[in-house]
């Protein structure tokens, strides 16, 4: 249970930054794309802008004194020199008075197979002078076509041929197949992929290896420390030494154990001492029993030394009627012989003994009231243990 935990909960926060990273490589490819496209496009902008004014800067003169061969030769040089360029001369009518390519003098914009927003801006030229657009982009049979306009203004060492009539006399326009260069942009826009999704992959790699190192493993010590305390374990101890939220539930957990494991010890001391309550109970009980049967003991001495009191009240009554009788014989026998006064001396002798018993009589009486006393003081005590 706690590898699927870890395993899901690394496996949803790795989805996420994979999503994210993905939307992130995808936003940088398609920026740097895009940047590196116009840059591209910037280097031939400036690049066919230098050639342009390189090209009139040669054939101004020759337009300027009317000679066409010149221009012609200068065609011929670019169509030999410059492979892929294609270089036009337009009159005012938009007709093809001078090219690169000799088949194509005396053809229209439309047998060129120009797109209409560029006618569009070379009639406006000619006949407002204002030019909209200068660089245009274009898609000629699955090709992509650069072209760039550059007016032939009406200067005044044009008027004795061409008047003053018109501000524009033609136009200078230079078209060149860039599929090469596009070719070269999709290989730097497949190349930022690679290396944007090589770095995804190492990015990604080195996250799943940190959160394994830095979550998933403290996760699965936290579960396993976790179920062990469920299984009665509260011995355990988390040692982690992390200032982040794992770090502060770990030390949760460990006071959680902490407080569990003196719980339990209290636990069992309440057991010890309901133990102990219950021999104590017990023992009480004994007591009690005890206490009982020894007042009824003491009920039956005093009972019998309430007899023993009678009884040596009757002996000493006896004994003193004995006396008055032994003195009346003595004194009505005093003529009586000497052996007669010998009995009269030991019935005086046996009337002592009588008094002596009938006092030690009355003292065991006395002690024995004593000792019932005593067993209904000890009865009372026993019956407030019990209370």
């Amino acid at each position: 249970m706690k590898n699927s935990i870890t395993k899901g909960l690394q496996f949803k926060i790795t989805s996420v930054l994979a999503v994210l990273f993905i939307i992130i490589l995808s936003g940088l490819t398609i920026f740097n794309s895009i940047e590196f496209k116009g840059k591209v496009i910037a280097e031939i902008q400036e690049a066919f802008q230098v050639m342009t004014e390189t090209l009139m800067n040669g054939i101004h003169y020759p337009m300027s004194v009317n000679n066409s061969r010149a221009i012609k030769a200068q065609m011929q040089n670019i169509n030999k020199n410059m492979a892929g360029f294609k270089v036009y001369i337009l009159d005012f009518d938009q007709q093809v008075a001078y090219a690169s390519e000799i088949n194509q003098v005396g053809s229209s914009l439309a047998e060129q197979g120009v797109a209409d927003n560029l006618r569009d801006s070379v009639k406006t030229l000619m006949e407002t002078g204002l030019l909209k657009q200068k660089f245009f982009h274009e898609t000629v049979q699955g090709k992509p076509i650069f072209t760039v306009l550059r007016p032939i203004e009406n200067e005044s060492g044009c008027y004795h041929c061409h008047g003053k009539s018109h501000q524009i006399l033609g136009c200078v326009m230079i078209r060149k197949d860039i599929s090469a260069v596009h070719a070269v942009i999709k290989k730097a826009w497949v190349k930022n992929i690679l290396v944007g999704f090589v770095g995804f992959l190492l990015i990604i790699a080195a996250l799943f290896f940190m959160f394994s190192r830095l979550v998933s493993k403290p996760m699965r010590r936290c579960v396993a420390f976790a179920e062990g305390t469920a299984a009665g374990d509260y011995t355990q101890t988390l040692d982690m030494d992390q200032q982040d939220e794992i770090g502060i539930m770990a030390s949760a957990l460990n006071k959680m154990s902490m407080n569990l494991r003196s719980f339990m010890d209290i636990n069992v001391e309440v057991e010890i001492l309901s133990f102990s309550s219950t021999e104590l109970s017990t023992t009480s009980r004994q007591m009690t029993s005890s206490a009982d049967v020894t007042a009824g003991k003491a009920n039956n001495v005093a009972t019998a030394a309430e007899e023993m009191n009678a009884n040596m009240s009757s002996v000493a009554a006896a004994m003193e009627q004995a006396s008055t009788n032994v003195s009346t014989v003595a004194s009505g026998a005093e003529e009586m012989s000497a052996t007669i006064g010998e009995i009269a001396k030991y019935a005086e002798t046996a009337r002592e003994i009588t008094d002596q018993a009938v006092t030690q009589g009355k003292s065991a009486s006395e002690r024995i009231d004593e000792l019932g006393k005593s067993a209904d003081e000890i009865g009372k005590v026993t019956e407030t243990i019990n209370t």
